[in-house]
């Protein structure tokens, strides 16, 4: 059957779109990005011959972390090792689980301990401050980081949970 105009200008817009996205794409990419006619999916193709799918839609570890937040956030972790009966814990102990409240009420105390520098309202020595803010800021990132894992948890045993599997943070923040 012979292409119609509308036929012919409809495609003619497809494959101009797909150019504009493939130029945009290659923009923002290091290497080298090809359309695939059959599919109008992307490839990308490199200087050896080897080809891979794009990383577009793939989550971007690498770019998304920074190294020195990891290397002193593991460094505060490492500190924090050491319970106060001079035993050392492991790693990875926290994953047993830590109550909400628990993690709440330290993110709040040391949210505001960085809140405060933030605002000026403490001050000392320069270089003690930076320690204490660095200090808090990772506390921060532990305790967000632990309330989040104790909520992830949860949604890993079930994709759809029921109210009565959810942590109950209400009745843990009774006073004590």
């Amino acid at each position: 059957m012979p292409e119609s105009t509308i036929d012919r200008w409809e495609r003619s817009i497809f494959e101009e779109s797909v150019n504009v996205l493939a130029r945009k794409v290659k923009d923002t990419m290091e290497n080298e990005m090809q359309v695939i006619p059959e599919t109008g999916g992307f490839m990308r193709q490199f200087d050896t011959g080897a080809t891979r799918n794009t990383d577009l839609d793939k989550l971007d570890f690498e770019g998304f972390l920074s190294p020195l937040v990891i290397k002193r956030y593991a460094e505060y972790l490492n500190k924090h090792r050491t319970q106060a009966d001079g035993k050392i814990r492991d790693s990875d102990n926290w994953q047993k689980g830590i109550p909400l409240r628990v993690y709440m009420k330290s993110l709040w105390r040391h949210f505001f301990d960085m809140w405060s520098w933030h605002r000026n309202s403490v001050k000392n020595n320069p270089d003690e401050d930076n320690e204490r803010r660095e200090e808090a800021i990772c506390a921060v990132i532990f305790n967000a980081s632990g309330y989040l894992h104790e909520l992830l948890k949860v949604k890993s045993v079930s994709r759809k949970p029921q109210p009565e599997t959810l942590p109950n943070v209400n009745e843990h923040c009774v006073n004590e």
